[in-house]
């Protein structure tokens, strides 16, 4: 009759720790260490072959721990060992149940896990298409830029308060108009000595026709008076800031650019959806993918966290504010994707607002729209059908 084993891998950066029990809870290897390296992993694989020939009766767990156990994940994958990936919210959930001392070290931790593993079930991690998982890095590098960009548009914004505070009230700061005033004007006061035909001709170019005569008029004027004083040093860090967020741009076109190659290649109800765009469309794909280990869509929306907080006791039931658990990138893609949504959607826009009639705040009538838009791009994709914006208001 085989036996079977539980493995529990405490994952780190330089390093991983393993504890292996049999199925009656004996101890086999009381902690074992191995470096993160190709001989630690040869070492790992020594110690798996000697549990048996059998790899279907290993289980294996560890925690998700972000690129950490990249590596590690192949090579199990790679020599076909089965794993489970689980969530450091339950292990540290039963290390504060079984610990009382409150000691952490990396040998509880190993134990730790294989207690988590055979309380949960073990599930054997299912393999993704290598596509999710370029997605997923992709839009997760995207948010990163986008952050990066706003922080420095926001230096750009404070200079304009000290040097020029009117401006803002025509044209924005972050617009390619504006970003050339401060470019070529260190004191913008001087605006007003150029030549209005030929700066008025390039402004025009630069906003593709959008800034009009009397908007340009009124820069003119408004730096006549500005009460901005300019400064050296800041006005230096401003042409930084506005270096690096044409940097930025460009880094952001080239990530749009890889995300576009991929999904070229993927099948998706969610490409046909006006108002959604791809960066949204890699952030979906990328944390559920076509939503193959998902049963359902409240699943879909437990992974977000697009939940609310339960408390029931008896007969009362109290729904309190969203359980907020899984990824909070892809929480916070859904939820502003909403935006763009009822903007091009009416269906969307009707839903909206009537929740916002109802008493609802944006954030709860906005978390409302996702339940919805996931529930129909789990159906749409799990029956391969395309988005019909006329069925929804039927």
């Amino acid at each position: 009759m085989s036996i079977f084993y539980y493995v529990g891998l405490d994952i780190s950066k330089f390093k991983h720790d393993g504890y292996i029990i049999d199925e009656s809870g004996s101890i086999i290897n009381n902690c074992f260490t191995f470096p993160n390296d190709q001989t630690g992993f040869d070492y790992l694989k020594s110690i798996l072959l000697s549990l048996g020939p059998s790899k279907e009766n290993i289980f294996i767990g560890l925690e998700s721990t972000g690129h950490y156990g990249k590596l590690l994940k192949k090579f199990l994958t790679s020599h076909n060992y089965n794993f489970m990936e689980i969530n450091p919210i339950h292990t540290a959930n039963f290390r504060k149940a079984l610990n009382v001392a409150k000691i952490k070290n990396d040998k509880i931790d190993s134990k730790i896990i294989i207690t988590t593993m055979r309380e949960l079930g073990f599930k054997k991690k299912e393999s993704r298409k290598p596509e999710y998982d370029k997605l997923k890095l992709l839009y997760r590098e995207h948010i990163d830029y986008t952050n990066q960009k706003a922080k420095y548009l926001v230096k750009l914004n404070n200079y304009c308060d000290k040097c020029f505070p009117e401006l803002q009230s025509v044209i924005e700061i972050k617009s390619e108009v504006a970003k050339y005033l401060i470019s070529k004007f260190p004191n913008l006061k001087s605006i007003v000595k150029a030549n209005k035909e030929k700066l008025f001709s390039k402004l025009y170019s630069i906003s593709r026709g959008r800034l009009s005569r009397s908007s340009f008029d009124k820069i003119i004027d408004l730096s006549k008076n500005t009460i901005g004083v300019p400064d050296e040093i800041e006005y230096q860090l401003a042409i930084l800031a506005i270096k690096t967020i044409e940097s930025v741009n460009i880094c952001l076109k080239k990530i749009e650019s890889q995300i576009e190659s991929i999904l070229d290649i993927i099948d998706t109800p969610l490409k046909g959806i006006k108002g959604v765009g791809i960066v949204s469309v890699a952030a979906i794909i990328g944390e559920y993918g076509l939503f193959e280990t998902f049963d359902n869509s409240e699943q879909a929306l437990k992974f977000a966290g697009i939940i609310p907080n339960l408390d029931q006791s008896g007969t009362k039931s109290t729904y309190g504010k969203m359980a907020k658990c899984g990824s909070h990138l892809l929480r916070r893609t859904l939820m502003n994707l909403m935006l763009p949504l009822r903007q091009s959607q009416p269906y969307f826009y009707e839903l909206y607002h009537k929740k916002r009639q109802n008493g609802k705040h944006d954030r709860v009538a906005c978390s409302h729209m996702v339940n919805k838009f996931i529930r129909i791009v789990f159906y749409l994709t799990k029956n391969n059908k395309s988005f019909n914006p006329s069925v929804l208001n039927q």
